[in-house]
């Protein structure tokens, strides 16, 4: 099951190629933040495929000319 969600690009954490470093420094801001709850770090990828984002999971907004989709690839 893939979710969709919307995020304005600017709120990215890190943009990555490999999909396996933008794990890793997912995992390394989720140590480095212990006030986030689980599954607050989100991996995603954007609507070409061509790239893979880093975002916060609150800081999700709703479809609006801003906003572009991603679908989550790995919840942290």
């Amino acid at each position: 099951m893939t979710e969709t969600v919307f995020f304005n690009p600017g709120n990215s954490l890190g943009n990555f190629q490999d999909y396996n470093e933008a794990v890793r420094s997912a995992k390394i801001y989720r140590q480095k933040h212990n006030e986030l709850e689980d599954a607050n770090v989100i991996v995603v990828n954007g609507k070409h495929n061509d790239s893979y984002d880093i975002f916060l999971k609150d800081h999700a907004e709703k479809n609006n000319d801003d906003n572009e989709p991603y679908t989550i690839k790995k919840q942290i």
